[in-house]
C-alpha cells in the first residue's frame, strides 16, 4: 500500500451561486485513504460526505473566498492540500419606505407642524441580512436638506425639533423690526411679546431630501419629502388654507402642548434631605401666552401622592421641599403632573399629562471599613499592577465604589471605581512631559545622567494617596490615607517585547465574537475584569523577551539585521497556569494557547547562523541544527552565504546581545519581567513554567479555568482558524515615547 497522492488539482474548486445545491468530488489515489479537514473554513451549509464536498451554502453577505487545507491519509503517512471554494449572491438592498411625502404626523398626516417633535425610522430589506450583514443609511454632501434641526442617524431613524426659519414679510411698523440705522445690526424681527404684538411667522414648504442605504457593497438611493407647515396656518382666520385641501384639516388648531423633557422615573431620593427637582417641558408655542403646572388624578382616578414635605410650584414646574424622616424603608411615591399652555390672544388652553415615579429610602444602617493595609503594595517601574482596595460594608447587596480624593497614585497608575489599581509605572518622563519617576538629571533621558554606584543603586520611593469607599446607596462613605512604595535602579528601566500577528478582518470578528461572549467568560470568574491587562485578552499577543533594558527605538533596529523576517506560527493546545502570591497562596490562573514554532522541537532550536557555502560542513539535518527539507528558510535570508533563520530563540538571542552604547557593555536583561505565571511553581508538577511561547486568552479567579476550558470546547471555536502571522515586534516602552511602539522585519519573500 502506498502514500496517497492528490488528483484534484490544488486551488479553486469552483464558484458557486448561494443556496443552491452541490456535490464537488475530490480524488486521490491510494487505499483506505481519508479525507479530513485541518484548518480553514467551509462555506457554512456544506460538509465532507463520501470523499466529496455537499451541500447547499448558505447566503452570504458579499462574494465570499473559503479557504481550507484537506488532508488526506492513510496508514502510509498523509499530504496536504489547499483548496477555496467561491460562495457569490450579494444582494442590493431594498426600500420598504415609500418614496416621495412621508407621512411623518402623528396619526400618519403627511405634514409636521413647525417646532414639533420628530422620531420616524426609514426602513429598508436585504437578503443577505441572514448572514450578518448590517445596513447603514446616509446622506451626501448634495443630497438635499432636512428640515433645520433634524438629523439621520446611521440606521435610517430621524430624530430632533423641527426649528424652521422665519419669514421677514409683516410690515415693519406693525411687526416691530429694529429700528438701528442701516447695517450696523442684523436685520431680524423683533416679535413682540406683549399682547397684541405679532407672533413670528415662519416658512411653510417641503424639505426634500435623498437618502442613500448600504449594505458596504451595494446601494440604493431614494428620493423623500417632508412639509413642514407653519402653525398660524391652522388659525380660524387663516387664508392659507384652500377649502378641498387634502393635506391640512381646517378642524386642527394651531396651539401645541408642551411636551415634556423629564422622564416619569425621578429615581431613588434619600430621606431626611432637602430635594429641588425641576421637571423640563419644551414649549413650542414659546412666543405668547403662558405655561402653568398642576397635580391631576393618575389615570385611573386614583389621587395623586406627593411625597410629605415636597411642594410644586405651579409656574416654574419645580418640586421642593424637605423630605422628613423615615424608617429604613423604600417608599415609591407616583403622581401625575398637567402642564398647560394657555394662548393669551385666544384664551385657548392645549396641554399634557405625565406620571411620575418616585422612591424615597429610609435610614440606612451602613458601615464601610477598610480591609487593605495603609501600605497597598511595592511595585517596579513597567511591571503591571495587581494593587486592589478592599472596603466591606455592612448594607447587605451593596456595592461599595472607590475614588481618589487627594494626593497622587504613581505616574501611569489609575484608580477603577471597583479599587483596582490599574496599568505600570511611568519610571522616565516622555517626550510630552508626561510625569516619570527619575526626574533628577536626566539630561535627555540617560544620557550623561547623574548616576549613584554605576546605575546600580536601588531608590525607594513612597507615594501617599487618599481613597473614599462610599456604598451604592450614598448612605455612608469613609476615606484612608494609603501609599505605594516603587523600587527602581538609579537609571535603567525594563520594557517587554511583542510578537502581535497581522489578522484579516474575518479572523478579528471570529476572534472578537469568541473573547466577548459571555457564556463563555463568565463575568463572576474573570481576574480583574475591569483592567485591560487582565480579564479577557481582546488582542492577541505573545511575549518574545521580557525584561530587557528600555533604549530608544532606533537602539533596537540592529538587533533586527538578521534573523528576523516575516513568520507564521500554529496554535498547539489551550493550557492553563497559577501565578502565586510569596506566601503560596493563587493570585489568579491564567489560560493560554501553547504556540508552535516550525524551528523549534523539544526545546531545541535552528542554530543562528548556517554557512551553506559550497566550501562549508554539509548541513546536519537534526533538527538541533537545521532542517533541511523545512520551507520556512526562504532564499533571501542568505546573506554572504549564511542562513540566518527567523526560530523564537535565534530573535531572543539577537535581541539580548545589543550593544547600546559605545562602551561594549551588554543590553540588560531582567528576569523579574517574566510574567508571574510563568515563574511560580505549579502545584500539579512542583516546577515553574520557565518562558513559554504563549497567547494568553483570559485570566481567572482561582479554581474558575478547568470550567472555562470546557465552554470553550464545547463553543466550537478553533484557534487553527486564525492566522497568526507576525512582521515586527511590539516594544511595550521606548525611551522619550508614550505607548507602544513598533519596528518592522526587514523585507523578506514569504512562502
Amino acid at each position: 500500500m502506498a502514500k496517497p497522492t492528490w488528483v484534484t488539482s490544488a486551488g479553486s474548486l469552483g464558484t458557486f451561486e448561494e443556496k443552491t445545491t452541490q456535490n464537488i468530488s475530490l480524488s486521490t489515489t491510494g487505499e483506505n485513504v481519508k479525507l479530513s479537514l485541518i484548518s480553514g473554513t467551509l462555506p457554512p451549509g456544506m460538509r465532507f460526505e463520501n470523499n466529496a464536498i455537499v451541500g447547499t451554502p448558505f447566503d452570504v453577505a458579499k462574494n465570499t473566498i473559503f479557504e481550507f487545507v484537506i488532508r488526506a491519509s492513510n496508514s502510509e503517512g498523509a499530504i496536504d492540500r489547499t483548496f477555496t471554494i467561491e460562495i457569490t449572491g450579494e444582494d442590493a438592498p431594498i426600500w420598504t419606505t415609500p418614496a416621495g411625502t412621508l407621512d411623518i404626523g402623528p396619526n400618519g398626516e403627511y405634514y409636521i407642524m413647525n417646532k414639533s417633535p420628530i422620531d420616524y425610522q426609514l426602513s429598508a430589506s436585504d437578503l443577505d441580512l441572514s448572514a450578518g450583514q448590517t445596513l447603514e443609511y446616509y446622506m451626501d454632501d448634495l443630497a438635499g436638506e432636512l428640515p433645520p434641526g433634524l438629523e439621520i442617524s446611521s440606521t435610517g431613524r430621524i430624530t430632533g425639533i423641527i426649528n424652521a426659519p422665519l419669514t421677514f414679510d409683516y410690515k415693519a411698523t406693525n411687526a416691530n423690526y429694529d429700528q438701528q440705522q442701516y447695517d450696523v445690526f442684523p436685520y431680524d424681527y423683533g416679535g413682540g411679546t406683549e399682547e397684541g404684538d405679532a407672533v413670528p411667522k415662519y416658512l411653510s414648504r417641503y424639505y426634500e431630501f435623498e437618502v442613500t442605504v448600504t449594505d458596504g457593497i451595494l446601494r440604493e438611493r431614494r428620493k423623500f419629502r417632508i412639509f413642514v407647515i407653519n402653525e398660524q396656518q391652522f388659525r380660524a382666520d387663516t387664508t392659507l388654507i384652500a377649502v378641498d385641501t387634502e393635506v391640512l384639516l381646517s378642524s386642527a388648531t394651531y396651539l401645541r402642548a408642551p411636551i415634556w423633557i423629564t422622564t416619569g422615573n425621578l429615581g431613588v431620593r434619600r430621606a431626611n434631605n432637602y430635594m429641588t427637582l425641576p421637571l423640563e417641558v419644551y414649549d413650542p408655542n414659546q412666543y405668547s401666552g403662558s405655561v402653568s403646572y398642576e397635580i391631576v388624578p393618575l389615570e385611573d382616578s386614583t389621587e395623586s401622592t406627593l411625597p410629605e414635605g415636597l411642594a410644586l410650584d405651579t409656574t416654574n414646574g419645580v418640586l421642593f421641599g424637605k423630605i422628613p424622616y423615615q424608617p429604613a424603608v423604600t417608599t415609591t411615591y407616583q403622581f401625575r403632573i398637567r402642564v398647560n399652555r394657555t394662548d393669551n390672544t385666544s384664551d385657548e388652553i392645549t396641554n399634557n399629562e405625565r406620571t411620575f415615579i418616585l422612591k424615597v429610602q429610609g435610614e440606612v444602617d451602613s458601615t464601610i471599613k477598610f480591609t487593605t493595609d495603609t501600605l497597598v503594595g511595592t511595585l517596579r517601574p513597567n511591571e503591571f499592577s495587581t494593587l486592589q482596595i478592599d472596603a466591606t460594608t455592612t448594607l447587605a447587596g451593596a456595592d461599595v465604589r472607590y475614588r481618589l480624593v487627594a494626593g497622587n497614585l504613581p505616574p501611569g497608575l489609575k484608580l477603577g471605581g471597583d479599587g483596582t489599581i490599574i496599568g505600570k509605572i511611568q519610571q522616565i518622563p516622555d517626550s510630552g512631559q508626561q510625569n516619570g519617576l527619575t526626574t533628577i538629571d536626566l539630561s535627555g533621558f540617560g544620557l550623561n545622567s547623574f548616576l549613584l554606584d554605576g546605575g546600580s543603586t536601588s531608590i525607594d520611593r513612597s507615594y501617599a494617596f487618599t481613597i473614599q469607599a462610599k456604598d451604592y446607596y450614598l448612605a455612608s462613605a469613609v476615606t484612608k490615607d494609603f501609599k505605594i512604595n516603587i523600587t527602581a535602579d538609579s537609571i535603567t528601566q525594563y520594557s517587554n517585547i511583542f510578537l502581535k500577528p497581522l489578522l484579516s478582518k474575518d479572523n478579528r470578528n471570529y476572534y472578537y465574537n469568541f473573547i466577548t461572549d459571555n457564556k463563555i467568560f463568565t463575568q463572576e470568574n474573570l481576574y480583574r475584569s475591569s483592567d485591560p491587562q487582565f480579564g479577557v485578552q481582546k488582542n492577541l499577543s505573545m511575549l518574545l523577551q521580557h525584561g530587557i533594558e528600555t533604549l530608544a527605538i532606533s537602539k533596537y533596529v540592529p538587533a533586527l539585521a538578521t534573523n528576523f523576517s516575516r513568520k507564521k506560527y500554529t496554535f498547539g493546545p489551550l493550557r492553563t497556569a497559577e501565578a502565586k502570591n510569596d506566601d503560596g497562596t493563587v493570585l489568579y490562573e491564567v489560560i493560554y494557547v501553547e504556540m508552535v514554532d516550525e524551528l523549534e522541537e523539544n526545546g531545541l532550536s535552528v542554530k543562528d547562523k548556517i554557512d551553506i557555502s559550497p566550501a562549508g560542513n554539509p548541513i546536519d539535518t537534526s533538527m538541533d541544527k537545521f532542517k533541511a527539507s523545512t520551507n520556512l528558510i526562504t532564499v533571501d535570508q542568505l546573506i554572504n552565504k549564511f542562513l540566518y533563520p527567523n526560530s523564537t530563540t535565534s530573535m531572543q538571542n539577537k535581541l539580548t546581545e545589543l550593544y547600546p552604547d559605545s562602551d561594549s557593555t551588554l543590553i540588560k536583561v531582567s528576569d523579574f519581567y517574566l510574567p508571574l505565571w510563568m515563574r511560580s511553581i505549579q502545584t500539579a508538577t512542583g516546577t515553574s513554567l520557565g518562558y513559554v511561547k504563549a497567547v494568553p486568552i483570559a485570566y481567572l479567579k482561582p479554581g474558575s479555568s478547568i470550567s472555562i476550558i470546557d465552554n470553550i470546547r464545547d463553543s466550537g471555536f478553533d484557534f487553527k482558524n486564525i492566522n497568526f502571522d507576525v512582521d515586527r515586534i511590539t516594544i511595550d516602552s521606548v525611551t522619550g515615547e508614550k505607548g507602544d511602539k513598533y519596528i518592522a522585519f526587514p523585507k523578506r519573500k514569504v512562502i
